[in-house]
């Protein structure tokens, strides 16, 4: 079931109705939204540094080191 809010004329309708239309349309989107159980909030990732843009900005990791890293 889908409620058209697009095709609803906002001049020809009365406040109750829309009103009554707003209240049902949030009901069913938190029905919706309790039924969702995959979008449950997932953990944070942890922080590594308080400071991420001189982590970004540094250089590359050479190669030779992650190969090492690696064996």
């Amino acid at each position: 079931n889908i409620i058209d809010v697009s095709a609803a004329d906002s001049q020809g309708m009365e406040q109750h109705e829309y009103m009554d239309r707003a209240r049902q349309y949030s009901t069913r989107l938190a029905m919706l939204s309790n039924n969702l159980t995959h979008w449950k909030k997932l953990p944070l990732l942890p922080s590594l540094t308080n400071q991420p843009h001189q982590v970004l900005a540094s250089d590359p990791v050479p190669f030779a080191d992650l190969q090492q890293v690696s064996r």
